[in-house]
């Protein structure tokens, strides 16, 4: 079982379907089964934020939907395994 803690930029890309982050996304696999992404609710907020001031309509904000199926951890959980924010 493979784990990735996933940024706002990288939760970004992914929203965005940004070149990179599909290169990232096939190259690290994150769609396999084996695969556990995780993110954190500061990286989800910065996303609906984004959204936001940007004034993404109801069409662009359905591609943050994808966003849910991330792993929330709190920064409490993160900082215990020396990640911090």
């Amino acid at each position: 079982m493979r784990r990735f803690l996933l940024d706002t930029n990288i939760l970004l890309g992914l929203a965005r379907k940004a070149d990179w982050a599909r290169r990232t996304h096939s190259q690290f696999n994150l769609g396999d089964p084996d695969v556990i992404s995780f993110t954190s609710v500061v990286c989800k907020g910065e996303i609906l934020a984004i959204a936001e001031r940007n004034g993404w309509g109801p069409g662009k904000r359905t591609t943050l939907d994808g966003i849910g199926r991330f792993l929330t951890c709190p920064s409490k959980i993160l900082a215990f395994f020396g990640h911090t924010l």
